[in-house]
């Protein structure tokens, strides 16, 4: 005949138990981008404000590096060079980039969520 296993029976247990136990929290809620409500104090700029992401998750998010967010941000005139430093222009403000003058390593941009530099 065929064979049932009881819910309760050691076979059962068994499978249960092969698959690794998952901690209670998903890692992708860990990785999830900090907004206002879940601020913590992990990771620089952490501090940033609302749905707004510093240069290096924005750039991540599209998959280069901050250093050629900036520079391309630049060529398409949402930021301009003053000597060595970035600084934010009308268009970028337009845009809803923010210019934060000090954050834990120094002075960020803060990137609406949509942005892109074409």
């Amino acid at each position: 005949g065929t064979e049932t296993v009881a819910p309760g029976s050691p076979r059962a247990l068994a499978n249960k138990y092969e698959a690794p136990v998952l901690p209670s929290m998903p890692p992708s809620v860990v990785d999830a981008p900090v907004t206002a409500n879940a601020a913590s104090d992990s990771g620089d700029e952490a501090d940033a404000t609302g749905d707004k992401l510093p240069s290096g998750k924005l750039a991540q998010k599209l998959g280069m590096k901050a250093a050629d967010l900036l520079s391309r941000a630049t060529e398409h005139g949402y930021l301009a060079l003053n000597g060595d430093k970035h600084v934010l222009t009308p268009k970028g403000e337009k845009a809803g980039v923010e210019f934060v003058a000090k954050g834990r390593f120094g002075p960020y941009f803060l990137w609406p969520q949509d942005f892109h530099p074409v």
